[in-house]
């Protein structure tokens, strides 16, 4: 069996720097904008409602039961 030899480099080959940024950070961040928007699309329905109960002429008891509805299927 022969030993493991060490692998030499060339003096051309220079190392690279590392990046500046942990690509766990980019991840955490873009997670972060992506569900503070989903969230705050979703959480926003007690802001529209008195408009659309105005516009449909539905009562604020069946729009509210409409939302949870979908919040308990979805």
């Amino acid at each position: 069996m022969r030993a493991i030899e060490p692998v030499k480099l060339s003096p051309d080959i220079v190392p690279t720097a590392r990046p500046h940024v942990f690509y766990g950070w980019v991840i955490v961040g873009c997670s972060f904008t992506v569900l503070s928007a989903a969230y705050g699309i979703q959480f926003s329905y007690g802001v529209f409602m008195p408009e659309i109960s105005a516009e449909m002429g539905w009562g604020r008891t069946s729009l509210s039961l409409a939302y949870i509805g979908v919040r308990v299927c979805v």
